[in-house]
């Protein structure tokens, strides 16, 4: 397992934040970012 930079995790989540409201998917916004569905997906919760 790999660990992100908490800094790198905050602006994946701002990201993440701004295109779910453009519909985009949690797997589109992932892959863009180079990390899991699952790992993005637990990181909104």
């Amino acid at each position: 397992m790999t660990l992100i930079p908490l800094e790198r995790k905050e602006r994946i989540l701002e990201d993440a934040k701004d295109r779910i409201l453009k519909n985009h998917t949690l797997e589109q916004i992932a892959k863009s970012h180079g990390i899991t569905k699952r790992t993005l997906n637990t990181w909104l919760m």
